[in-house]
């Protein structure tokens, strides 16, 4: 399933696809009378392994949706840290770190909220290179020559802890379910479909309401995992609020 689609394009045609494997697999199985026994036995299998699969990639799904909040956490952690131990800094290297902090900020907000690939993102992560180069010049050259290098070496610390949460936060958001097995739970529900037609077909009746239930709770849970494997595309949305406390905090502060 494209990834570029947006999360709704893909509901529909997962519930296409689903109603379809419903509705062939009840024409076919209609006719057939023998083995009714073996497919209930095999409907069953398919619809084990397929909740066991759909368990496994919502909980990886989960997992990385919780590392991206943490991330943003360290990330702020660290933000708050530096701004604080600039005061070991001298004037004017103090206020510069904090306008390179401040600018860092806000430019991680402007990315979290524009599209990956925008303009605005791109100009923005831009600023943030330049913002921690900066940032790193500024504290090695406080430690470089100081009479008090402990003092110093913290804020080199902090600098460096800014600098590795933010790299770290964009290896994070980059982690994504394998193509391969999303594609595999696909099959595995559209499967799973076509067996519950097929023994409608088998006991000669339609169950619209069985079906529907069945088909409603495969199409959320694999939407939910495509929602959490995605940052922004559905209903579960990102949190920024730490970031958002940390610009509040530093823009109340005085320099």
């Amino acid at each position: 399933m494209p990834v570029e689609l947006p999360l709704w394009a893909i509901a529909l045609i997962v519930t296409a696809l689903m109603i379809g494997a419903v509705e062939l697999g009840f024409r076919i199985g209609r006719p057939k009378l023998a083995c009714e026994s073996c497919a209930s036995a095999v409907k069953a299998s398919v619809l084990a392994l397929v909740g066991l699969l759909l368990a496994f990639t919502y909980s990886m799904a989960a997992g990385h949706y919780d590392q991206r909040v943490q991330a943003v956490i360290r990330e702020a952690k660290a933000f708050k840290a530096c701004w604080l131990r600039a005061d070991l800094a001298a004037e004017p290297a103090r206020s510069r770190i904090r306008d390179s902090i401040r600018s860092m900020v806000d430019a991680r907000l402007e990315i979290s909220r524009d599209p990956p690939r925008s303009a605005a993102a791109t100009e923005a992560a831009q600023r943030v290179a330049s913002d921690q180069r900066e940032l790193w010049s500024l504290a090695v050259g406080q430690l470089e020559g100081s009479s008090e290098p402990e003092k110093h070496l913290l804020l080199v610390q902090s600098a460096n802890d800014v600098i590795d949460s933010m790299g770290e936060r964009d290896s994070v958001t980059q982690i994504r379910v394998p193509h391969s097995v999303k594609y595999v739970v696909l099959i595995g529900i559209v499967v799973a479909g076509f067996l519950i037609g097929f023994s409608s077909g088998q006991d000669k009746g339609r169950v619209p309401i069985l079906w529907g239930i069945v088909l409603i709770l495969m199409v959320v849970v694999l939407m939910m995992v495509f929602d959490f494997d995605t940052p922004g595309r559905g209903f579960v949305a990102e949190r920024y609020e730490p970031l958002e406390e940390v610009r509040a905090s530093i823009a109340g502060s005085r320099r």
